[in-house]
């Protein structure tokens, strides 16, 4: 009965580690070639600025580094956006998180929706709307 529970066990991780490969090899050859333009709003309480910028890189991640539009920082589950380019000032700063410090996060949603995977996982695609919102903390 035990032998039949790890085999059962072994089976049910090798699927779930197949279907998220599966999954992410999926994403990745959904890629648009070619240039693309997108637009990246930034929004702070009530206000949104926003950039459109056309761009030959596949990936949102790729893309955001390229324009400095953002500054990140690796975790095990990959990069993770600690710092947004402030659109509403001319001098190249950047608005920065800090989730364990006060409670500040950026949340991203793409075309609307919430983002389902993160920056280095997304295809972008021309005419994309990524949209980061300051949430947590004392907004």
């Amino acid at each position: 009965m035990l032998k039949n529970k790890i085999i059962v066990s072994v089976f049910v991780l090798v699927l779930a580690v197949g279907i998220l490969v599966g999954y992410k090899l999926i994403k990745k050859s959904q890629t648009q070639e070619g240039i693309k333009e997108i637009t990246v709003e930034v929004v702070v309480g009530e206000e949104v600025k926003s950039v459109t910028f056309k761009t030959s890189k596949t990936m949102l991640g790729e893309a955001l580094i390229e324009q400095k539009l953002i500054k990140t920082e690796s975790s095990t589950y990959g990069r993770y956006v600690v710092g947004v380019k402030d659109l509403a000032s001319n001098d190249g700063s950047f608005i920065e998180v800090d989730f364990e410090k006060d409670g500040t996060f950026w949340f991203i949603y793409i075309n609307g929706t919430a983002a389902e995977v993160g920056i280095d996982d997304y295809a972008i695609k021309d005419g994309d709307v990524i949209r980061f919102e300051l949430q947590g903390g004392n907004e």
